[in-house]
């Protein structure tokens, strides 16, 4: 077992396909901390690939050449690839509109704290030999994938942020899957589907059709998750399982998860069970939908979900480098209507964007800014916040986001770290980053949310601009409007 690394030193290889060609079963390949354009490779043995010293970026700015992927798994053996991130794969209409991040052919893969954004698919797995092979996925986040431009018909409404055919097993955790365009959140033909402990969430603009889509049956457990249906979401159901005919064996278990429904389309329905097992639907908190609305199938099991319509009011004061900036200085929530105490503006909803501005960042040091959230009447006791950083050019900064609980908001000083994440800004198109963290809320406390900016000494002044989202139990959009929409079965 060798240790290869793609880079410029003497014994390195000039490409990520160079060092996969010399690698064997059981290699480790390093690829330093950047931006690989345009580097597309195919995985034959059963390696891992890992980005050292930070995030490795694969952005394709031309049509991959394979007509597939940038990442390609053809292998029987076991594959892990860690803290890469996916950006920019596209083919053209003829080919299919459907390239992926990683196209998945045969073997065993785990991705580990991976990245995927603006892709026409984040993973896209056609097992060679169905009922074979396994995907894993940890920790990682798929943002804004999928073909959003109707001219592109092969893959509009085809392509997902998530989409695995017909292997042995997926499972997904501790993952984010937000904002697909059109199709899926998650879509999966799996024989067995674990889908444990994350966020599957539409967001504000997110198009997607169903967040959870297992349309061929099989074992399906869904537990523990966040899954938010958006007001632009293309389907009225949130979870969907064998409406294209249940051939795997197995029931779906739908618990424990906060089901929050954003859309107003009146039709809306958090299961819908076609399988020809009765599923279950069992302890889970449900904001947004009637009981009626919970699930359709009268032969399922549906028990013990609490129902919420009740929005409590959440503030966010924004500071740069210490100093607070006025309400009006910031882009605020669109959606605020109220403040929650002088200076904040107020957030009524899960999965809408909370506060953005724009800093400039110069000097060795950078700049500093947070967000202030405070939340009296809050009832929940857990919430999840996520950053969105949008790529403007800043090469060479490193962006950190950290998040502190506060004992009171006198100056807004901060007590407990709670939890930090870094990355490195490369300047490369098409690059987005996110985290999140757990934040165990306690009613009427208040947690800062800094981001910190540090860039190369010498460089000029650049807007950072930034978003602040926030996932809570118990938050459910209110005053829905009534539309009426067509359903629509997004396939692919």
């Amino acid at each position: 077992m060798a240790i290869l690394t793609v880079g410029t030193a003497a014994g390195d290889f000039a490409s990520l396909a160079a060092a996969l060609a010399a690698s064997q079963g059981g290699d480790t390949i390093n690829l330093p901390a950047g931006v690989y354009t345009d580097q597309t490779a195919t995985v034959s043995d059963g390696v891992t690939i890992q980005g050292v010293g930070g995030t490795a970026y694969l952005v394709a700015v031309t049509p991959v050449p394979n007509d597939t992927s940038i990442l390609a798994v053809n292998t029987t053996g076991n594959v892990t690839i860690r803290n890469l991130a996916f950006s920019g794969a596209f083919t053209s209409n003829a080919n299919g509109a459907n390239a992926a991040g990683i196209r998945y052919f045969n073997g065993n893969l785990t991705l580990a704290g991976d990245a995927f954004s603006g892709n026409q698919d984040g993973i896209l797995a056609t097992p060679l030999n169905g009922g074979t092979g396994s995907i894993v996925i940890q920790n990682s986040t798929f943002t804004n994938n999928g073909v959003s431009d109707p001219t592109l018909t092969s893959g509009y409404g085809y392509t997902h942020n998530i989409y695995v055919g017909d292997v042995s097993s997926l499972s997904i955790t501790g993952s984010t899957v937000t904002a697909a365009n059109v199709g899926h959140e998650i879509k999966s033909r799996a024989l067995t589907t674990t889908i444990t402990n994350n966020i599957v969430a539409d967001g504000p603009t997110g198009t997607a059709s169903y967040s959870i889509d297992t349309p061929n049956g099989g074992a399906v457990t869904i537990q523990g998750n966040t899954i938010q249906q958006g007001p632009l979401s293309q389907n009225e159901a949130i979870i969907s399982n064998g409406e294209e005919g249940s051939l795997h064996p197995g029931s779906l278990g739908v618990s424990g998860n906060t089901i929050v429904n954003n859309d107003p389309n009146p039709g809306s329905i958090a299961v819908v069970n076609l399988g020809v097992t009765p599923a279950s639907v069992t302890g889970n908190l449900i904001a947004g939908l009637p009981a009626s609305q919970i699930d359709h199938n009268a032969a399922d099991t549906v028990s013990g979900n609490v129902l919420t319509s009740t929005a409590p009011v959440i503030g966010m004061q924004t500071l740069v480098d210490g100093a607070p900036v006025a309400v009006g200085t910031a882009t605020a929530d669109t959606l605020s209507t109220t403040a929650a105490g002088a200076g904040y503006s107020a957030l009524t909803g899960i999965g809408t964007p909370g506060l953005s501005l724009s800093i400039s960042a110069t000097g060795s040091g950078g700049h500093t800014a947070s967000f202030v959230l405070s939340q009296p009447g809050f009832t929940g006791n857990t919430a999840v916040a996520s950053f969105f950083d949008t790529n403007t050019g800043l090469a060479g900064a490193t962006i950190t986001w950290s998040v502190y609980a506060n004992a009171d908001n006198a100056l807004y000083g901060t007590a407990t770290l709670l939890g930090s994440q870094s990355f490195t800004d490369f300047g490369g198109p098409l690059i987005s980053a996110s985290s999140g963290f757990a934040l165990p809320f306690t009613p009427s406390g208040a947690y800062s949310l800094t981001e910190r900016v540090t860039i190369v000494p010498g460089s000029l002044p650049v807007p950072e601009p930034m978003a602040f989202v926030l996932l809570a139990a118990g938050i459910a959009a209110t005053g829905l409007a009534r539309r009426r929409r067509a359903r629509r079965r997004r396939a692919g």
